[in-house]
Order: structure tokens, then C-alpha cells, then sequence
């Protein structure tokens, strides 16, 4: 009888724990499932009503059902909604009731009674603003009058004050790094990412910044650092693009020391160095520019007997000759260089470094217009986009069909000749091309007056007229600018020659400004700043100052002239600088014209297609 008492004593208790359990499962879906759903509708009266205590509760009761409600519920969802929605409601009157603190209002006894019912709830979005104002106050954009005040009102918040309360002991420091914290953020204004991530780094290393200014300088610190990395990502990838490897490297000497472990610029020094040679040498000499006006593609035109047969044999060169010219060069040790790299943008020269061994040469594209009268020539009608990220020459028939030829002009047999030797364009050199405004650009019209010009041209030669409307020089000013992106993309530069074809030493002061002004214009859009002027006809005003001067202060820093050994001449924000013009004289003559000293012109000269 008493072993059947003992068996029924833990039954009952186990019953009972069941019973209970029961009932606490009922009670638990009696509270989800039977009570009212949570509703943003409900959060929305009593905020309108003013019942914080009642908006308190119900965020209390979204967050117990959010918890509670099975995953992925519509009540879990919608207890969630009513979450979200307070919490962004209350963060954005505090940030609002702050603002007008800290812009001058008095802290009120209903801004104390938000802030301490709201205080889990506006904890965020206050100590955010505080940190906002006083980095506002760091960057000097607020003012110390503001700072004292906004400090006197907002740190009789518990939460700012628990947490920022040692600001107020700081505040003279703060007055005494502003004007270093100024001199950094005058160089972020100025996108200066190099010198400001400097400035910031000595910032961080000066023992007089307060604790919380610290936080200010590391977190400006890494923003000029992110966007110097960016930057510096953005130009060295575009430098490599244009085989300008000494730069890249150059650049990458400089910031790699900042990001010694980024993996992208790390390869980038690998690709640069595998372009370039093991040693290098510096030159401080004159340097070499030879000028080659537009090729002779079809001798049989250019030699045919009209009036322009022997100034085509004189000046120009033909397009075979201008390859065999090329590789008589690269064979002697020349490689192609820019006056960027020993100009400065003041018009000053400086030595530069070139490959060990070689030799500097610039190489123009001289008085580079295709007028009526050049069709004469034999030379192509235009430039235009070959299908493969480059440009070639094209001849323009009677029925005004463009059709592209290679090896005719000067610019695809230079990048032709660039890729069999990569090696004869040092740091992307290609070459400057002189343009003279009037005659269009690369081949193509640019306005009516231009129009009307080539057809002039094209009657005192008796070539029928070729007729534009507006549509059509809209089109040809499109493809006239296409060429000279891709251009200035392949690594040309771009030099005035002037708009009318001007002869400097005589014409006026007022002429020249009025010509450059026109240029500036019509081919401004096009070329964009210039700082090289090519002399037309290599005619140089170098002796009459007045003229250098005006050419100066329009811009232009590179004056290049016609001579026959690598002469300069400095002047006051400008280098002068010789060119040796190469040309059927320069050929048959190579002691009178210097070119000997290039290569044996014998070798380049082709007397089967010359008169």
C-alpha cells in the first residue's frame, strides 16, 4: 500500500508541471496571437496626441512581439514596422530639437522631458549631432560663440553629458588647433589629397591636440587618404594606358611609401617597371625637334606639273621617306620625348632623365591643315577614327565617299613604327601637332566661314565645290572632335600654328591677339588649353619683345621656330626653341640643313619618286 503511494506522489507532481506548463503556453499565445495587433496607425495617434509614455509602451510592446512571433510572421513583420517607424521618428525630432540648440534656442523643460522618456530612443541621434557640431567647430565653419553655447545647453543631457562631458575641459584646445586643423582643410578644399594626407599625418603626431580633436584629424585623416588612394588608382592606370611607364613610376614612388601593402599598386609599379630600362641618364642640352608637315601619299599627284610641284618638293616629305626617317633614327639612338618632360608649365627648362645611352628628340607635325590646296599635294584629305582605337589617313572621292588608306599620313605610320619598337617613345611620347585654324581641323569643316573658304580655294585650282548645309558641319565639327580625344588619347599634343596662317614679323600686336582670340573660338572646344605656338613658316618674333610678351600672356609658354641645330632661347615665362624642318632640301642638302647628324639622308631620300 505505501509503494502505491510513493508511485502516486510523483505522478501528481508531474501532472501538476505539465498542467502548468500548459497553462503558460496558453497564457504565452494568449498574449501573440488573442491581443490587438501592434499597428503604426496606434504609434501615430499617440505621437500626434503627444503621449510619449503611451508611444513608449507600445515600442515596448512591437519589441516583445517582434521577439516573440514566429519567424517571418505578419506579426513579426508588422511588430517590426512599428519598431522601425519609432525609432526613426524619435531619432529625427532629436536630431531636430538639437539643431535648434545648438543654432541658438535654449534648452526647454519639454526638450528635457523628451529627452529623458526618449532617452534609449534619441541616445544615437543626439550624441551624432554632438559629434557633428563639434567637428563643425573643428573645421571652422561654427563659430566659438556658437560652440560655447551649445555646449552650455546640450551637456544638460545626461547622455551627451555622461559621454562628452570632458569637451567642455577640452574646448581650449580645441581653440588653439583650429587654425592648424584650417591648413589642412584648405588643402581637402582644394582636392590636394597628397599634401593633405600629410598635413593630417603631422596633425596626428602633434601631442597638443586634445583626445576628442584627435578623433576629428583620424577621421579627415582617413578621407584624404581614400581619396588620394582613388586618385592615385585613377592616374597611374592612366598613365599606363598611355605608355607613359616613367611617370606611372614616378608617381608610384611617391605614394606607394603611403600605401606600402595596396595589392593594385603594387602591381602597377610591376607593369611600369617591366617597361622601362634598367638605367637612366640625365640631360640638361638643347633638345632635338625635327617638323614634318603633312605626308606625300600619292608623289604621282604631288609632282604632276601644277604650280604647287616644287614647294612640295622642297617642304614635304614623302610617306615612305618619313618611315625610312624613322628607323634611321631609332637605329641612331633617338628616342621620342615630350616637352612636358623638360618644360615647365612656366616656360622654364629643367634636365630630365631618358634612357641610358639614348638620344632626345621632339617630333612636330608642323602647319598640320589639309586645305584645298594640300589635296594638290598629294597628301590625304582628313583623319579619321580607324575602328581600333586609333586614327589614319583617309582620301575623300568626287562623290564625297571617305575612304581610309594606311601608311599615308604621319600619324599611323608613327604608331605603326611605336609598336614594331615600343622602346623608340619614351614615357608615351608621340608627337605636337601644330594646327592652322582656317582651314578646319584635321580635314574636317568647322563652321560656314570655313566652308566658304575651302570652296574659294578649291575654285582657283578648279575643283568643284563641295556643298555643307548646317546638318552636315555639325556632323563633320562631331567627328572633327572624335579624332582629337582619341588623339590626346593616344598621346599627341596639341599646338597652335594660328588661326589665319599669320607671318609674325609682319603683322601688328593687335593682329596677333585678334588671331589667337579667333583660334581660341573656333578651336578651343576641340583641343582645349594650349601652351605650345608653332611659328608659321618658322618665322619667330624671338627679337621683338612686345611680340613674345603678348604671346605669353595669351598662354604659351613653347614657342617653336625654324633652325637647324637644337638651339633655345629663354625669356621671361617662355623657352624658344629651334626645329629642323624635314623635307625634300633637307634631304639633298644634309650638311647645309644639319640633318647629317641624324642619319645618312642618302639612304632615306627616294629620288624614283622625286622630279
Amino acid at each position: 500500500m505505501n509503494s502505491i503511494h510513493r508511485l502516486r506522489r510523483p505522478l501528481v507532481i508531474l501532472l501538476v508541471v505539465i498542467l502548468l506548463t500548459g497553462i503558460a503556453a496558453v497564457y504565452v499565445a494568449t498574449r501573440i496571437y488573442w491581443r490587438p495587433l501592434v499597428t503604426e496607425a496606434a504609434f501615430e495617434t499617440a505621437y500626434a496626441a503627444g503621449d510619449r509614455a503611451g508611444v513608449v509602451d507600445l515600442y515596448q510592446l512591437a519589441l516583445e512581439e517582434r521577439n516573440q512571433a514566429p519567424e517571418g510572421s505578419e506579426r513579426q513583420i508588422q511588430a517590426d514596422a512599428v519598431a522601425d517607424l519609432v525609432e526613426k521618428t524619435i531619432a529625427s525630432e532629436a536630431a531636430s530639437r538639437f539643431d535648434k540648440i545648438a543654432n541658438g534656442a535654449v534648452l526647454s523643460a519639454d526638450d528635457r522631458d523628451f529627452f529623458t522618456i526618449f532617452d534609449t530612443l534619441s541616445t544615437n541621434a543626439l550624441l551624432d549631432a554632438f559629434v557633428a557640431y563639434t567637428y563643425k567647430y573643428l573645421s571652422g565653419s561654427y563659430s566659438d560663440e556658437e560652440m560655447r553655447h551649445m555646449l552650455d545647453e546640450t551637456l544638460q543631457i545626461d547622455v551627451v553629458y555622461q559621454t562628452y562631458g570632458r569637451v567642455e575641459n577640452e574646448h581650449d584646445a580645441m581653440i588653439a588647433a583650429r587654425p592648424k586643423i584650417a591648413e589642412a582643410e584648405a588643402l581637402m578644399a582644394a582636392s590636394s589629397w597628397l599634401d593633405a594626407t600629410r598635413k593630417w599625418e603631422q596633425l596626428q603626431n602633434d601631442r597638443s591636440m586634445s583626445h576628442f580633436t584627435l578623433g576629428y584629424i583620424e577621421a579627415r585623416a582617413e578621407e584624404a587618404r581614400e581619396n588620394l588612394l582613388s586618385e592615385t588608382i585613377r592616374n597611374v592606370s592612366f598613365l599606363l594606358e598611355q605608355q607613359k611607364y616613367y611617370s606611372a613610376r614616378e608617381l608610384l614612388n611617391v605614394i606607394l611609401p603611403i600605401f606600402p601593402y595596396d595589392a593594385e599598386l603594387l602591381n602597377f609599379n610591376v607593369e611600369a617597371d617591366a617597361h622601362l630600362p634598367k638605367s637612366f641618364s640625365t640631360w640638361d642640352l638643347p633638345v632635338d625637334h625635327i617638323a614634318v608637315r603633312p605626308l606625300i601619299a600619292d608623289a604621282e599627284k604631288a609632282f604632276a606639273g601644277n604650280r604647287y610641284a616644287e614647294a612640295n618638293d622642297r617642304f614635304l616629305l614623302l610617306a615612305g621617306e618619313f618611315q625610312a626617317m624613322l628607323k634611321a633614327l631609332y637605329d641612331n639612338g633617338y628616342v621620342l620625348v615630350s616637352d612636358d618632360a623638360f618644360i615647365t608649365a612656366g616656360g622654364k627648362f629643367k634636365a630630365f632623365s631618358i634612357p641610358e645611352g639614348k638620344k632626345p628628340l621632339v617630333l612636330v607635325f608642323d602647319s598640320f591643315h589639309f586645305a584645298a590646296t594640300r589635296s594638290l599635294a598629294g597628301t590625304i584629305d582628313r583623319l579619321v577614327l580607324d575602328g581600333e582605337d586609333g586614327v589614319t589617313g583617309a582620301l575623300i572621292g568626287d562623290d564625297g565617299a571617305v575612304q581610309p588608306i594606311k601608311d599615308g599620313d604621319a600619324v599611323s605610320i608613327l604608331e605603326a613604327f611605336i609598336r614594331d619598337y615600343p622602346d623608340f617613345s619614351f614615357n608615351g611620347a608621340k608627337a605636337t601637332i601644330a594646327v592652322t585654324g582656317q582651314y578646319g581641323l584635321f580635314g574636317y569643316v568647322l563652321n560656314p566661314a570655313q566652308a566658304i573658304l575651302k570652296n574659294e580655294q578649291r575654285a582657283m585650282n578648279g575643283m568643284a565645290p563641295v556643298l555643307l548645309n548646317d546638318e552636315q558641319i555639325e556632323a563633320e565639327r562631331t567627328d572633327a572632335k572624335a579624332v582629337a580625344d582619341r588623339l590626346r588619347l593616344m598621346g599627341y599634343q596639341f599646338a597652335s600654328n594660328t588661326y589665319g596662317d599669320l607671318n609674325l614679323p609682319d603683322v601688328t600686336v593687335d593682329a596677333i591677339r585678334e588671331d589667337d582670340q579667333l583660334f581660341k573660338a573656333v578651336l578651343g572646344p576641340f583641343l582645349g588649353e594650349l601652351r605650345t605656338f608653332s611659328y608659321p613658316g618658322g618665322r619667330h618674333v624671338n627679337t621683338v619683345s612686345e611680340k613674345t610678351s603678348l604671346l605669353v600672356q595669351l598662354g604659351y609658354s613653347r614657342l617653336l621656330a625654324h633652325g637647324t641645330i637644337a638651339y633655345f632661347a629663354y625669356g621671361d615665362g617662355y623657352t624658344h626653341m629651334d626645329m629642323n624642318l624635314a623635307g625634300g632640301d633637307a634631304l639633298r642638302n644634309p650638311t647645309a640643313t644639319r640633318f647629317d647628324r641624324y642619319f645618312d639622308t642618302s639612304r632615306i631620300i627616294d629620288y624614283a619618286k622625286r622630279p
